[in-house]
């Protein structure tokens, strides 16, 4: 149904549909012209770098979100041995953070630079992991049924909410491409991403932490990775977008 509705209540983009006119017409330059198989044009000289460092990006958010989402109810669950109406509470508020933390790195991206926003988010999470890690490494990371008042469970929502680079990511992304291969560009680097941080990386996490709780916790790597390779990711807030790049 929504899908349907799309069609009929969504416009298209002016540039694309200016840069079909060209492809149609075959007044496009030579230059401007992409392969039957837009995928290879991301590879190129031009792209390669940004597409892999985005490839990187979408994959330590996905790790981010991941190690919470794969392991938090189960930690809540077994390892803390609440009800599961709190561990759904708890949970939900978790959605509640990302969806702050989204809004607000959007936001900031729109009032400073792409780059930043994402390094900053990056940098709460990170700040959320280490916070979590040393309360389990210290013996401290209890949650009561009062989780509001344990710092774990709000360690846990600085984890939840370290993925708020997701905010930006995509117009990021759609920045650094040109109009014809700019949803390639993006789709590719996202799933990529999906695929390594939400499908590969969890799958070997628990085998490498040995419990759920440090299974959870190893999803630091994830921001950290963020702010790495955020700072090294080429950056073209606000650019003018055209139809011929």
């Amino acid at each position: 149904m929504i899908g349907a509705a799309s069609l009929k209540l969504l416009p298209e983009s002016k540039q694309w549909l200016a840069y079909q006119e060209h492809r149609r017409y075959g007044t496009l330059p030579p230059e401007l012209r992409r392969s039957k198989v837009p995928v290879i044009d991301i590879f190129r000289p031009r792209f390669a770098y940004g597409t892999v460092l985005f490839m990187i990006l979408s994959t330590a958010m996905f790790l981010t979100t991941n190690s919470v989402g794969a392991y938090l109810s189960t930690y809540l669950l077994k390892t803390q041995q609440l009800p599961l109406d709190t561990v759904s509470l708890i949970v939900l508020l978790g959605y509640v953070s990302t969806i702050i933390t989204y809004s607000t790195t959007g936001f900031i991206s729109d009032r400073i630079r792409r780059k930043y926003a994402f390094t900053a988010a990056c940098v709460f999470g990170t700040a959320g992991f280490v916070w979590f890690l040393s309360l389990l490494t210290s013996g401290h990371a209890h949650i009561t049924g009062a989780f509001w008042t344990a710092p774990a469970f709000w360690a846990l929502m600085m984890c939840a909410g370290g993925a708020g680079g997701f905010g930006v990511l995509g117009v990021w992304m759609s920045e650094f491409f040109p109009t014809r291969i700019r949803s390639t560009g993006s789709s590719a680097s996202y799933y990529v991403g999906r695929g390594l941080g939400a499908g590969v990386f969890p799958l070997f996490a628990l085998t490498l932490a040995g419990t759920v709780p440090f299974a959870l916790a190893l999803g630091i790597i994830g921001p950290v990775a963020g702010v790495i390779f955020s700072v090294l990711t080429p950056d073209r807030t606000g650019r003018t977008i055209a139809e011929l790049e």
